[in-house]
């Protein structure tokens, strides 16, 4: 019950205030009102804003549990980026549109998330996921489709299908060792 949730809060203030091993900077990480805010300002559809909301619960319970296992997450960081992550679904390479416009917003961080999010340009290291933060919300949102959680195989058949890939072993597969890694670290499947 309540001393649960302080429990958690607590724990949550404690991994806040850990430095971070990516950022030495204090960055700008907007809040979830924000983020809903620049969704709204966008006119991301609520279908569009209702899977973002289920990545970020997924993104975030998976931080969360990588951080009790010692992992050094920025769990907020984490959800605004799970948040945004298809703000600009619709777009061609949305993946670069949304970076784009979260960076304009004032969230550079942020942006090399969503950046770094898409299938499309795995090749391109700059579009590679890298930090653990960023590996999140890219593992997150393969395995939600629209709002449930699904095994990585069938969502990955259900974007082969939907958008018309002749082929997304590569991207599989590079999904999986994402999974294998954050297995590894968990002690369990995520």
């Amino acid at each position: 019950g309540t001393q649960r949730i302080q429990s958690r809060l607590a724990e949550r203030s404690k991994l806040l205030n850990m430095p971070d091993q990516t950022h030495n900077k204090k960055m700008a990480i907007p809040t979830e009102q924000q983020c809903l805010a620049l969704l709204r300002k966008n006119g991301t559809k609520e279908n569009i804003v209702a899977h973002c909301r289920a990545v970020r619960d997924f993104a975030v319970n998976l931080a969360e549990r990588l951080a009790r296992k010692g992992a050094r997450v920025d769990i907020p960081l984490v959800a605004a980026g799970a948040l945004l992550h298809d703000v600009e679904k619709l777009r061609p390479n949305h993946v670069k549109a949304g970076h784009d416009f979260v960076k304009k917003a004032g969230y550079p961080e942020v942006a090399i998330l969503v950046k770094r999010h898409g299938l499309e340009n795995l090749n391109d290291p700059s579009y590679r996921p890298q930090s653990i933060e960023e590996k999140l919300v890219f593992y997150a949102d393969k395995r939600v489709k629209d709002t449930a959680v699904t095994p990585l195989r069938e969502r990955f058949d259900y974007i082969r299908k939907t958008y018309n890939y002749p082929s997304i072993e590569h991207e599989f597969t590079f999904a999986r060792e994402i999974e294998e890694e954050f297995s590894s670290l968990l002690g369990e499947s995520p």
